[in-house]
């Protein structure tokens, strides 16, 4: 198994950080996906799948406070999209 770059880790602490720090101020006005699901009127549907309510509403459902709750679902997106998108590049770079 390859050794992960210090500065590799370095950036993606940092962008967990960030996140965890940064995502209390988020906007509470809908962004766009939400906007159209509450335009074209199907913005109820969310509630049924299971694992989007445990972040509905950008917050950490399991979390009674709330600026942990949000940072929380900041720092477990942000660590969702890295392990999905080191994992496709790493598929990838494998095949060639």
């Amino acid at each position: 198994m390859k050794r992960v770059p210090k500065k590799l880790l370095i950036g993606l602490l940092g962008c967990l950080l960030l996140a965890g720090i940064v995502s209390p101020f988020a906007s509470t006005s809908p962004d766009g996906l939400k906007r159209t699901a509450i335009q074209l009127g199907f913005s109820d549907k969310e509630a049924g799948m299971s694992f989007s309510s445990l972040f509905s509403g950008y917050h950490a459902s399991f979390v009674s406070m709330p600026g942990l709750s949000t940072s929380l679902a900041g720092i477990i997106g942000v660590g969702l999209t890295l392990i999905c998108s080191l994992t496709w590049f790493g598929y990838w770079a494998r095949r060639r």
